[in-house]
């Protein structure tokens, strides 16, 4: 499932009511997102964000390994293919959460 158009306090509410609708059905947000951001004190790999060396992150996009990315305040952020595979492997259903200002879309390829 995506989205496109919606931001800010609509889309939260929206997105918030779309999880106590379905809160019994097997789904994860994707919050599977790569990033070439430095990791905070707080923040653990693989919870937040993946975070990637901003070298492996431009060649994880040069090979087409995003479904989508962008840049957002110097640091580069993207969903990967492997990403969502984790997800749809464990037997979940996975929501992406695409913000088109600052994204770039491969579209939906089969793989």
């Amino acid at each position: 499932m995506t989205h496109a158009g919606l931001s800010g306090p609509c889309e939260e509410f929206l997105k918030l009511r779309l999880f106590e609708m379905l809160r019994y059905f097997t789904l994860m947000l994707c919050r599977c997102t790569d990033t070439s951001r430095p990791r905070k004190d707080e923040e653990a790999d693989g919870r937040e964000y993946y975070f990637v060396p901003r070298d492996a992150f431009e060649s994880d996009i040069a090979e087409n390994r995003f479904v989508e990315y962008g840049e957002y305040e110097k640091h580069l952020f993207g969903t990967s293919m492997d990403a969502i595979r984790q997800v749809v492997n464990s037997g979940k259903i996975c929501i992406l959460n695409f913000h088109p200002q600052v994204s770039s879309f491969n579209g939906c390829r089969n793989s």
